[in-house]
């Protein structure tokens, strides 16, 4: 693909999710951040997007581990975000 092409896409992907961070976007199209910034700001400079005060970031993922109830001795989902206990086999909610 040449710098044009690629150009190009970047510029058709802002315009479809304008709200996303420049992080987010050149994460999904494998191009730096600094290459997203840099087109978007030429983008906004001409008025072909909106300029936006705050961008979306992108969601993590959920993050599940286990460990043993205190209440019961069972198996414990431990929700990293946000941190949260739960038992499975006794109904125990807690934050540690």
């Amino acid at each position: 693909m040449t710098r044009k092409q690629k150009a190009v896409v970047i510029e058709e992907y802002i315009k479809l999710y304008s709200e996303r961070s420049d992080n987010w976007l050149a994460e999904d199209l494998g191009v730096s951040e600094n290459t997203v910034r840099d087109r978007r700001q030429d983008m906004e400079s001409t008025s072909q997007v909106e300029k936006l005060d705050t961008l979306k970031d992108k969601p993590e993922r959920r993050r599940i581990e286990a460990t043993y109830c205190p209440h019961c001795g069972g198996w414990v989902e431990v929700r990293l975000r946000p941190v949260r206990l739960h038992c499975t086999r006794c109904g125990l909610e807690a934050r540690p």
